[in-house]
């Protein structure tokens, strides 16, 4: 397993794609980073606006991560 973050000013229960912004960096999606600061720092951002800044902590399995069936954009960090 591997644990993933993603930032936001609002709790969510399930994802729903149909929230999800259609102009962003990359497209509609469920944005998540495998580092917590990155997630952190957005979720700060986002809470300028309205809300508290969250954190949301998700467990993949690399079988489902690894099977072809995610539309995933990696970024490697160095």
């Amino acid at each position: 397993m591997k644990f993933f973050y993603h930032g936001t000013n609002d709790l969510i229960g399930d994802i729903d794609f149909s929230k999800c912004r259609l102009r962003t960096d990359f497209g509609r999606g469920f944005y998540i980073s495998s580092k917590l600061a990155p997630a952190r720092d957005w979720a700060i951002g986002k809470s300028g606006f309205f809300g508290i800044p969250t954190v949301m902590r998700y467990e993949i399995n690399k079988e489902i991560w690894n099977d072809g069936l995610l539309n995933i954009i990696k970024f490697d960090y160095t």
